[in-house]
C-alpha cells in the first residue's frame, strides 16, 4: 500500500514538472496584453452651433475627465476612436446633415489636439442624424408630464408621417416649448469613445540563430541564338479592270411635283405627346402670320383626383408663344409651319400635386424664356407634322405644403413649408403631333 501511494505521488510530481517544462518551451512565443476601454465622453451643443463650448451644460466636466485620461494614455496605445453625432429633429434634412458634419469635425480636431500624431485610419465617425429614438425615450422617461400629453406626443412620433411632417405637427403642438427646452438639448451632442491597450511582453533571452545554407541551383546552359531573319515571298494580287457603266443604267432625275396652290393652311391643332403619356391633357393652336412668323396658344389642363382623395394631379397652365421660321413660305399654300424655328414664350399656371402622404403641394407659377425646334412633315401626302422642340427659361413658383387627414377628406395647411422657389434652365421638352387645317382657295387668292 505504501508502495502504491509513493508511486502516485511520484507520478503527480512528474506531471507537474512536464507541464512546467512545456510552459518554458512555449514562453518565447507568448505575448500578454492588458486591454482597457474608456467610457464615452459626450459634448453637448446649443441649437445651430458646432463649436465645443465648455460653459454649455456638462461640457466642462467632460473636458476635465478627458484631460485626466490624456495624462494616463499614450497615443501609440490607442486602438480605435469612434465619434458619434446626434441632432435634434427641429430643422431641415440638409441643415441637419451639415451641422452633424461640422460637430464631428470639431470633435475630431479636439482629439487630434489632445493626441498629437494619432493615426487617421483608427478614427471612425458615425452620424445618427435626427435622433427620433432618443426623443421617444426622453418622453417615456419623463415623469413630470401628464399621461395625456405623453400619449399625444407618442402618437405623433409613432405615426405614419414622414420626419418632415412630424416636425411640422410637433411645432404646432401645445407642448412644443417643453420639447424645445427640455428634451431637444440632450439630443444635440457629439461623443467620442476611446479604446486603448497596454502591452507587456516578458523578457526572453535571444535564441541561437541557425543559418541554413541555400541549396545549390543548377543553371541550364544558354541556348544558341536563333536567326529569325526569314525572307517571306511577296505575293501580288491583280484585280480585273471594270469598264465604265453603260449610260442606260444612269439614274435620271425625277421631276419635282408641283405644289398644290388650291388650298391654304389657316391654323394647326397640336398636342404634346409627352404630356399625354402622363395623362397631362393639352392642346395647342398655332396660326401663321405673313411668310415667316406664327403665334400659338398652349393650354395644359389635367385635373385628376382618384383613389378616395389619396392622389391628385391637377394643373391648369396657359400661355402664348411667338415664333420666327427660317424658311420663308408663300402667303397662300400648304407649305407653312415647316422646318427650323426659334421663339419666345410666356406661361402661367396653378397646381395641386398629391401622392398619398409623401408629396402634398399647392401653388402658382409663371415662366418665360426662349424656344427652338424643328417641324417634320410626314404622312402619305405630307399633311401631318411632327414637332421636336426644347425651351429654356426662368420659372418662379409660390408653393404651400399641406397634410391630409386620416380620411383624406380635409387638408391641413403646413406653416413650416411655405415659400418661393426659382429656377433657370430647361422648362419644356416637346414631341408634338400637329394637324394643319387647310381651306380651299378660290381664284384670285380668295377663300
Amino acid at each position: 500500500m505504501t508502495h502504491i501511494r509513493a508511486h502516485t505521488i511520484f507520478s503527480r510530481q512528474a506531471f507537474r514538472m512536464l507541464a512546467l517544462l512545456l510552459c518554458l518551451l512555449l514562453l518565447p512565443s507568448l505575448t500578454f496584453y492588458l486591454r482597457a476601454q474608456a467610457s464615452d465622453y459626450r459634448f453637448h451643443f446649443a441649437s445651430g452651433k458646432s463649436v465645443i463650448d465648455n460653459a454649455y451644460m456638462s461640457n466642462a466636466v467632460t473636458m476635465e475627465q478627458l484631460n485626466v485620461l490624456v495624462g494616463k494614455v499614450d497615443v501609440s496605445s490607442l486602438e480605435s476612436v469612434v465619434i458619434e453625432t446626434s441632432v435634434s429633429p427641429e430643422s431641415s434634412d440638409a441643415f441637419a446633415g451639415r451641422i452633424s458634419t461640422q460637430r464631428a469635425e470639431a470633435l475630431v480636431s479636439l482629439v487630434r489636439r489632445l493626441f498629437p500624431g494619432i493615426r487617421q485610419d483608427i478614427i471612425t465617425v458615425n452620424n445618427l442624424g435626427e435622433n427620433w429614438d432618443a426623443l421617444r425615450r426622453e418622453v417615456l422617461a419623463d415623469k413630470t408630464i401628464s399621461e395625456e400629453t405623453r400619449s399625444s406626443i407618442l402618437r405623433i412620433l409613432d405615426s405614419y408621417l414622414t420626419p418632415a411632417q412630424k416636425k411640422s405637427v410637433l411645432y404646432a403642438h401645445p407642448s412644443w416649448k417643453q420639447l424645445w427646452t427640455k428634451y431637444y438639448p440632450s439630443l444635440r451632442y457629439a461623443s467620442v469613445h476611446l479604446s486603448f491597450r497596454v502591452q507587456e511582453t516578458p523578457v526572453i533571452p535571444d535564441a541561437p540563430v541557425t543559418v541554413e545554407e541555400e541549396p545549390e541551383v543548377n543553371v541550364l546552359p544558354a541556348l544558341p541564338e536563333l536567326d529569325l531573319n526569314i525572307e517571306i515571298p511577296e505575293y501580288k494580287i491583280r484585280l480585273p479592270r471594270i469598264g465604265r457603266l453603260d449610260a442606260s443604267y444612269r439614274v435620271k432625275p425625277v421631276a419635282r411635283r408641283q405644289k398644290d396652290a388650291t388650298h391654304n393652311t389657316g391654323f394647326a391643332v397640336k398636342t404634346n405627346l409627352l404630356y399625354d403619356a402622363v395623362t397631362a391633357l393639352n392642346v395647342e393652336v398655332e396660326a401663321p402670320i405673313g411668310s415667316r412668323f406664327s403665334v400659338q396658344v398652349e393650354d395644359v389642363f389635367p385635373w385628376w383626383e382618384f383613389s378616395k382623395n389619396k392622389y391628385a394631379f391637377q394643373m391648369w397652365e396657359m400661355g402664348p408663344e411667338f415664333r420666327f421660321w427660317f424658311k420663308k413660305w408663300n402667303p397662300v399654300g400648304t407649305e407653312k409651319l415647316r422646318g427650323w424655328f426659334v421663339g419666345i414664350y410666356g406661361m402661367s399656371a396653378r397646381y395641386d400635386f398629391q401622392w398619398d402622404r409623401e408629396v402634398n403641394y399647392q401653388g402658382e407659377y409663371w415662366s418665360a424664356g426662349v424656344s427652338g425646334g424643328y417641324v417634320l412633315p410626314f404622312g402619305k401626302k405630307k399633311d401631318w407634322r411632327m414637332e421636336f422642340s426644347l425651351a429654356l427659361g426662368y420659372l418662379s413658383t409660390d408653393y404651400r405644403h399641406y397634410l391630409p387627414t386620416d380620411l383624406y377628406d380635409k387638408l391641413i395647411r403646413d406653416p413650416y413649408k411655405v415659400g418661393t422657389l426659382t429656377y433657370f434652365g430647361p422648362t419644356k421638352l416637346k414631341v408634338v403631333l400637329s394637324m394643319p387645317v387647310n381651306f380651299k382657295v378660290k381664284k384670285g387668292g380668295e377663300r
